[in-house]
């Protein structure tokens, strides 16, 4: 990606014009540093930036600088918003709610102008700056314009309207009375009102008008952001934003060479910098939506990195390994491990090894240090779980073939998943067609997908499946500690769905199904193709009296893995309950899609913890809908590569302090066996 085609828009807010917003001191400085250490390490030119500080950064001047600056950009530029000063909130208008755009109770973020709440002037809110965003990414046809964008905000986004001031620490949150009322729709800039006068019309009349009411603009976008919705964000006296600064830290020391790191691997370091520089509780968040990646470099600067290894950080006064029981992790809590440690920038020679014995949720706790490494930074550990057998089959391919999928499985990214075993239940034969994985299941051989070529492309292509099929099986493997702090008669996790006859199939786990003591519960679900699939939906009760924090995962047949629920905020009080999947409302049931099979088996596991969670390592990735049981030509697989849209990471392992050795989770895994079978009624 040139310089010449990145576009950054800073807007930074030291005073507020109306005396109801406290004062900030550092924002105005914090979009001054990104700008220097931007342009130091990519040399975008002066005239691609623009920044709007003080009086400048009205409502109606940021807004208006945003379309205009950015409606240079051209096919396939880079578009930056940077912003520094007071966020906020407001309870979201019932048009929003009624959509199901929101729930109810539910509010809009917002940043706030300088000219805030002068002669009612509103802050702007998140559904604005979509519709911003929108635009610059669409044309009037509605056709993407291969736009990347990505937000940096350091602010607070909700929260009790306080500010103080200890120690020069100050709080990025707005104060004042009266301003949580939802606004007017037509006070919101962008199509909504429009589209509600649109729905109301339709309904008034007898035409055949199809309206969908209001709806929220296709956005493609990665944020970085200061804090999650219900801390602070706060800046030091003449340091800057603690988000901020830690932020350029992880650039200035960025260890990756001739590339920016990956959001992914820029989010891990500056949470781990943040960690170490504050004493604040406040967790910078990762989010993106639409086609991009996280696995892409900072601003496109450097080629996508598909794998990487984990992280390695001292935080808390502790170095950790950024995985844990939620990516598959089940080593024995009572025998080390010894892992080798690389720079992130020089996979080739591992500079020492690591100590490490016993999970927690997230992370993996390091017990012995072989290394001298620096407290400061963020290193790279070969480490990935249990490794999954794997055979190479030889079977009339050149011999360099298999030498170099042997070099490649062998390489630091993929060598921790992996063991050479010919009694594997998965097997890559290299074949004179070209290459090919094998599942051996008890009735024979499954193929599971091929490509037609030898080629470096497909070898990667190929070991990169089997990677995420081994990530896969990680997941689906692991079992509940048997020193859990969590009980059985903490939690009740029901399932329900309709019968054919109109009776309700429910069920409590886990009291209901298995024997005691167990993690694994499987029920069979009927399905008639004539009558159709059935919906489900599955609920949490707590009754502990600390509450539960949970992950719902669900493992398809395709290799696929989906967060569907998380609550890593806010737990489930004691007597709480929630509902964890209504798969009606992603309009999805249970059935039985492939006429070939007679039964398939839908995987739904549940992470439970006594200690909040914050933002997961989600191990969410595509599984090979559309590719199952293909053998694709190199021309189809490069169109596969090119459509399909990578979502394996939406952020790194959080932090938290190993203590007792005691396990403080839990998990409860439910497999869902939806048989072929007629109904008799």
């Amino acid at each position: 990606m040139s310089a010449n085609n990145i576009y950054v828009l800073g807007i930074g807010i030291n005073k507020y014009e109306s005396e109801s917003i406290s004062d900030l001191g550092e924002c105005e400085k914090d979009i001054e540093n990104l700008k220097a250490i931007l342009i130091e390490k990519l040399s975008i030119p002066e005239e691609n930036y623009k920044l709007l500080k003080g009086k400048e950064a009205t409502r109606e001047g940021s807004i208006e600088t945003f379309k205009n600056h950015f409606a240079q950009l051209k096919e396939g530029d880079v578009a930056l918003m940077n912003y520094s000063g007071h966020g906020s909130w407001e309870f979201a208008n019932k048009e929003f709610i009624n959509a199901g755009l929101e729930p109810e109770g539910g509010y809009f973020e917002s940043i706030v102008p300088v000219d805030a709440r002068k002669n009612g002037t509103r802050n702007i809110a998140d559904k604005e700056i979509r519709w911003l965003v929108n635009q610059m990414q669409y044309d009037k046809h509605g056709n993407f314009k291969n736009i990347h964008f990505t937000a940096i905000l350091d602010c607070c986004h909700s929260g009790s309207m306080i500010r103080y001031e200890e120690e020069k620490v100050r709080v990025r949150k707005e104060v004042g009375k009266n301003i949580r009322d939802p606004r007017p729709i037509s006070e919101l800039i962008g199509p909504y009102e429009e589209m509600l006068m649109a729905e109301k019309v339709a309904k008034g009349t007898r035409d055949l008008i199809i309206s969908e009411g209001i709806s929220l603009p296709d956005v493609n976008y990665i944020s970085l952001t200061g804090c999650s919705p219900l801390q602070t964000s706060t800046e030091v006296e003449e340091q800057g934003g603690v988000f901020t600064a830690s932020l350029i830290k992880a650039l200035k020391n960025n260890p990756y060479g001739n590339r920016f790191p990956t959001y992914a691997e820029l989010y891990s370091t500056t949470r781990a910098i943040l960690k170490n520089s504050s004493t604040n509780v406040q967790t910078p968040q990762f989010e993106y939506a639409g086609d991009v990646s996280p696995h892409d470099c900072f601003l496109l600067h450097g080629d996508k990195q598909l794998a990487s290894l984990p992280t390695l950080s001292k935080e808390d006064g502790k170095w950790k390994i950024g995985l844990g029981a939620i990516h598959g992790v089940t080593f024995s809590p009572t025998k080390p491990t010894l892992v080798n440690v690389y720079e992130p920038a020089d996979l080739s020679n591992p500079i020492g090894k690591v100590k490490t014995i016993g999970i927690e949720v997230e992370f993996s706790p390091v017990i012995e240090v072989t290394a001298a490494l620096n407290t400061n930074k963020t290193y790279l550990a070969e480490f990935a779980g249990v490794k999954m057998p794997l055979h190479i089959q030889q079977a009339g391919a050149p011999s360099s073939v298999e030498q170099e999928v042997r070099d490649k499985l062998n390489s630091p990214i993929y060598k921790p998943f992996f063991q050479f075993d010919k009694r594997a239940d998965y097997m890559l034969k290299l074949t004179e067609e070209g290459l090919k994985i094998y599942q051996e299941l008890k009735s024979g051989e499954k193929f599971i997908l091929g490509v037609k070529s030898h080629s470096e492309k497909a070898i990667e292509f190929m070991v990169s499946w089997l990677q995420r099929i081994a990530k896969w099986e990680q997941l689906k493997g692991i079992d509940a500690p048997t020193n859990s702090k969590l009980s059985q008669g903490d939690f009740k996790l029901s399932f329900s769905c309709p019968n054919y006859d109109y009776s309700q199939k429910h069920f409590e786990l886990p009291n209901a199904l298995g024997e005691k003591g167990s993690s694994v519960f499987r029920t069979k679900v009927s399905y008639d193709q004539e009558l159709g699939g059935k919906p489900f939906i599955l609920g949490l009760k707590s009754q502990s009296s600390h509450g539960v924090y949970s992950y719902l995962f669900h493992l398809d047949r395709y290799f696929g893995i989906s967060q569907v629920y998380e609550n890593f905020n806010n737990p489930v009080s004691m007597d709480g309950q929630v509902e964890l999947y209504d798969s009606s409302l992603k309009n999805k049931v249970l059935g039985i899609a492939d006429d070939n099979l007679d039964s398939v088996l839908n995987t739904y596991l549940l992470i439970l913890s006594k200690k909040a969670l914050n933002i997961p390592q989600a191990v969410e990735q595509d599984g090979m809908n559309g590719i199952l049981g293909k053998f694709l030509s190199l021309e189809e697989m490069e169109v596969y590569m090119k459509a399909s849209k990578d979502k394996s990471l939406r952020s790194d392992g959080d932090v938290r302090a190993f203590g007792s050795p005691q396990a403080n989770w839990t998990m409860i895994r439910l497999e869902l066996e939806v048989v072929r079978e007629k109904f008799k009624g």
